[in-house]
Parts: structure tokens; sequence; C-alpha cells
């Protein structure tokens, strides 16, 4: 039997009987590094497979951005302009995570909401430095 099985357990009864110390039921999920799902994690959580977006999807997706213009973009492809990071191609910035978004849906056909993923340096940014993009902190509005 897995030894953290007991722990869980104790874990789940402390949160799930209102009866119980809250604090110490935050404590032992600290101490014992667990997470216990909610039913609504499974539904809003969603594995994307990136390793099917090429360098050459973003570059669409760039050419998809220029073509629309941005307000025209975001509102087909359901994005919304950066506030902390640009994607810099050809001298010109771009919304990394709407790029890649728009990416994902040209590779496989299957559309990405914003919430899907995460845009920052652990979610778009990330991916689109594997795939040889340049990316750069948001410079301040002038």
């Amino acid at each position: 039997m897995d030894p953290s099985l007991g722990a869980r357990k104790l874990v789940r009864k402390a949160i799930l009987e209102p009866d119980n110390n809250e604090i110490y039921a935050a404590y032992t999920l600290i101490r014992e590094n667990l997470h216990i799902k909610q039913s609504w994690e499974d539904e809003m959580t969603r594995l994307i497979a990136w390793d099917k977006v090429a360098h050459a999807d973003v570059l669409r997706a760039i050419q998809e951005y220029d073509r629309l213009g941005p307000e025209r973009f975001f509102s087909a492809h359901g994005f919304a302009p950066t506030t902390t990071y640009d994607l810099v191609w050809d001298k010109r910035r771009y919304p990394p995570k709407a790029i890649l978004g728009t990416a994902y849906e040209f590779a496989t056909g299957q559309r990405l909401a914003s919430g899907d993923f995460e845009g920052g340096k652990t979610g778009a940014v990330k991916v689109l430095g594997k795939l040889g993009f340049t990316i750069q902190p948001r410079r301040p509005a002038t």
C-alpha cells in the first residue's frame, strides 16, 4: 500500500469534515506536499500538445495578425492584447499568447481559449522560446 495514502485520507477528512481545524488541514497539505483536485479542475485542465506546433505555424499566425490587424485578429481568434511580454519578429512586436494560441489552432484544428493556457514565462513565452522565437518584456507605454 502507498504510504502516502493514509496521509491523503487524513487530509481529505480534515478538509471535508467541517468540524476539523482548517488551519491543521492547510498545514498538513503543505507538510505532505499534497493537492486534492476538485472536479471542476479536471474540466478546466487540458493537456495541450505544444509539440504539434511548428515554427511555420507561428509564422502563419504572425502573418494572420499582420493581415487582419490587432483588433480583427483578437476578435477572430478570441484573444486580447498582451500586457507583459512581446514576441519580436522582423523588428515588430506581437502578443505571444494570442500568436501561440492561433498557431495551435492552425497546427491542430483545435481552438484554444485564452483561459486554457498560461501566457507568461511558464506558458506561451516558454513554448515560443523553444521554437526559436525572441520574447522580450513589454515596453512601457510612452
